[in-house]
């Protein structure tokens, strides 16, 4: 089975993922592992997103909290008062309007505050596994998704993960979590996949993935 070409956002938005599609990453948060805070601010975040677009980025995807190998969490308050202001300037501004924009998280309130200020997608890290409450604005707003495979959480995903088969378990959770989410309300038009490389994986684990990334395609959604 090939992969699905398209894929549903809100309110009938669809995107073309086919050959593939770029997304531009804007972390906003003052320990990313990539960029270690430089667009941690309201206008250094809208310059970056802007930039992103005008590079090329069919899709910004902001985050507000980090989610490198053993980050700390923080407060729905403080990732909502990072991620809000630059979510919004960017949807008042000309040039972001149009954009396609990507939440990071995986707490509902902040999922929730993202989809009313504008957002398409969410990205959650965690497959609802960190707060249950986000399958219920999942199906309320019917955003586009992102389903990734996470064993554990950030601040601690990286002590001695193991696996036996890493391809056929990640398989086997994907398929168990589009099960999931369309009995709780999400069509699997919504859905993309994504194998978590670096997320509670060995080098190993990531190699394996990177090589069987084909075996993804029978489940009919994009990666």
């Amino acid at each position: 089975m090939n992969r699905a070409e398209y894929w549903t956002l809100r309110e009938g938005k669809t995107l073309c993922v086919s050959p593939f599609c770029v997304i531009g990453i804007v972390n906003l948060t003052p320990d990313s592992f990539y960029d270690g805070g430089a667009y941690c601010g309201p206008e250094e975040g809208l310059r970056r997103a802007l930039r992103l677009l005008k590079q090329g980025a069919h899709i910004l995807d902001l985050g507000a909290e980090s989610s490198r190998p053993g980050a700390k969490e923080v407060s729905a308050e403080e990732e909502q008062e990072r991620l809000l202001p630059v979510l919004r300037a960017l949807k008042a501004h000309p040039q972001g309007k149009q954009s396609v924009v990507s939440v990071d998280t995986y707490r509902a309130s902040t999922a929730q505050a993202a989809l009313e200020a504008g957002a398409d997608i969410i990205n959650d890290i965690s497959a609802c596994a960190f707060d249950s409450a986000l399958r219920e604005t999942l199906k309320h707003y019917k955003p586009g998704y992102v389903l990734m495979h996470c064993r554990g959480k950030p601040e601690s995903m990286q002590d001695n993960p193991r696996y036996g088969n890493v391809v056929e378990e990640v398989f086997r959770f994907f398929e168990c979590g589009l099960e999931l989410l369309s009995a709780s309300g999400l069509a699997e038009e919504k859905i993309v996949l994504d194998p978590g490389i670096g997320f509670g994986k060995r080098l190993e684990d990531n190699l394996a993935l990177l090589g069987g990334l084909e075996h993804f395609y029978a489940l009919g959604r994009p990666l």
